[in-house]
């Protein structure tokens, strides 16, 4: 089985500057409209509200696989028998009354440059934006002293 997060998740908001903290997000798109690419900024602000850290990446639409499509090629085990290949259901018409039922997720990480950050509390912004639409999530975080 493969796990449901690519990474170790954390309630640990407090960090030394020695450490690696990588901000993870899954995006998602409903299959009920046409898949189009995601522009992600992430920025760090420090206690006084200065821009310490600025990023933008764009998530192009093949990063957003369709349901059930698996583009992660399986680690093949010595010795181990093939894995059967994987069938796609054919969608039905109650498929289209759902669209969770289509959902596509891409994966998005940020490496936070802790060692770079001055001690004291810290705040990440993530935006991604599709057309007109931009979804924002905030988190506080501080950078300890050593």
């Amino acid at each position: 089985f493969s796990p449901p997060l690519p990474l170790t998740p954390t309630a640990e908001r407090v960090f030394d500057k020695s450490d690696t903290v990588t901000a993870f997000m899954r995006l998602y798109q409903s299959g009920q409209k046409p898949v189009d690419k995601v522009t992600v900024a992430t920025r760090i602000q420090d206690a006084s509200g200065q821009i310490v850290a600025n990023e933008t990446q764009i998530i192009g639409a093949a990063r957003f696989p369709a349901a059930g499509q698996d583009t992660t090629p399986p680690t093949p085990i010595a010795g181990a028998p093939r894995p059967a290949p994987q069938l796609t259901p054919t969608p039905t018409a109650t498929a289209d009354k759902f669209a969770n039922l289509s959902l596509r997720s891409a994966d998005v990480k940020y490496a936070v440059p802790v060692s770079r950050l001055s001690r004291g509390p810290h705040l990440l912004t993530i935006e991604a934006s599709l057309g007109t639409t931009t979804i924002r999530r905030d988190l506080r975080f501080e950078i300890k002293e050593r």
